[in-house]
């Protein structure tokens, strides 16, 4: 039998030769796992941010100017608050205002359009962009920042 490169060595045997190489992948694969969560972090919080932006940008001013006279901390008609995220997923009289994992069913939504006798902001409809943007908002989750 012919000797290989750890046979020469004291201790050095097939089987130590055999562990060495699949210890070789094994440290690739993890090293490999380890880059692509970081990754994964690093496009989570970008996402984040520009959700973050985006409610900053267009949602709370929009919430700002429409609602929040008639639904925030001073006055809640119906027991609806627009002032927080938490506010929204409790909902009022009727029930929760969004619903992140159904946002078509949002009543928030159900009253920006107008449908089933909910009407918001009373005094008329929302531009159709406006009322597109909240539902891109309800629907990437309601991101609130604190």
């Amino acid at each position: 039998m012919q000797k290989g490169p750890l046979q020469d060595r004291p201790g050095g045997s097939p089987e130590r030769a055999e562990k060495q190489n699949t210890s070789k992948p094994f440290v690739v694969r993890l090293l490999l796992v380890v880059a692509l969560l970081a990754n994964a972090t690093l496009v989570a919080d970008d996402v984040r941010s520009e959700q973050t932006a985006e409610f900053e940008n267009t949602i709370r001013p929009l919430l700002l100017k429409h609602c929040i006279e008639c639904h925030g901390p001073k006055k809640a008609e119906s027991g609806l608050r627009f002032d927080s995220r938490a506010t929204l997923l409790k909902g009022g009289d009727n029930g929760p205002a969004i619903s992140p994992d159904q946002p078509q069913q949002s009543l928030m939504i159900k009253a920006l359009r107008h449908v089933d006798g909910l009407e918001m902001p009373p005094d008329g409809k929302l531009p159709k962009h406006e009322i597109a943007a909240v539902e891109q908002w309800i629907l990437g989750g309601a991101v609130w920042p604190d």
